[in-house]
């Protein structure tokens, strides 16, 4: 009796899917507030990174920082490594 295997393509695809499936479950620890951060076991670190990003956004003209609106609810944010 022949062995039957799908396609190559489809054998990628499965990898792929699987290793998605796993990163979703893995709870990476770590500080997703500024509070957090500085309290977090790398808080010098932390802090480094967190000084770079803003100076590259002011750098970049990406950002502004203002005071919000009283009126307004503020949504949250979180800072990804890319």
């Amino acid at each position: 009796m022949a062995n039957i295997r799908p396609p190559k393509r489809y054998a990628y695809a499965d990898m792929v899917a699987y290793a998605l499936s796993v990163a979703e479950s893995i709870k990476i620890l770590e500080p997703s507030t500024y509070n957090e951060a500085i309290n977090y076991d790398e808080a010098t670190e932390w802090t480094v990174a967190m000084t770079e990003e803003m100076k590259s956004l002011h750098k970049n003209q990406t950002r502004e920082l203002v005071k919000p609106p009283r009126e307004q609810k503020i949504i949250g944010c979180k800072w990804v490594e890319g």
